[in-house]
């Protein structure tokens, strides 16, 4: 996985803003829907920690929890369309997946900063 070959002559190369492409096109529809799933999986959970920062009165952690989760759901979609050729931006790493090294350090640290936020925000139904 993630060695994808030059086989039906779409891909460019399998590099750092391409790793989308090479996934899709080894794994097929099974792994665009996980790649999905696990970028809405962890914006939702940065929105509802955003929601009941907003209700604790903690306006700075609701800021940015959801400032970190649509940087991370932006940086994804931007990647996607810039990989089927919809935008014409470029150097926009796919998140987590892309082998940058600057930005894997950046996607990680601002991970492990919202981790920190989700867990200070506690349960919805938790008792104080």
């Amino acid at each position: 996985l993630g060695h994808g070959l030059y086989k039906l002559g779409i891909l460019d190369g399998v590099e750092n803003q391409y790793i989308f492409s090479s996934v899709c096109e080894e794994t097929g529809i099974v792994g665009v829907v996980g790649l999905f799933l696990m970028i809405f999986a962890y914006s939702f959970l940065g929105i509802r920690a955003s929601q009941r920062a907003f209700k604790k009165n903690s306006f700075w952690i609701a800021g940015a929890t959801i400032g970190i989760s649509m940087f991370v759901l932006f940086a994804s979609a931007m990647n996607v369309m810039y990989v089927c050729g919809l935008v014409p931006l470029f150097g926009i790493s796919f998140p987590f997946f892309s082998y940058g090294p600057g930005e894997e350090a950046l996607f990680v640290l601002i991970s492990v900063i919202q981790y920190r936020f989700i867990h200070l925000m506690g349960r919805p139904h938790e008792k104080v």
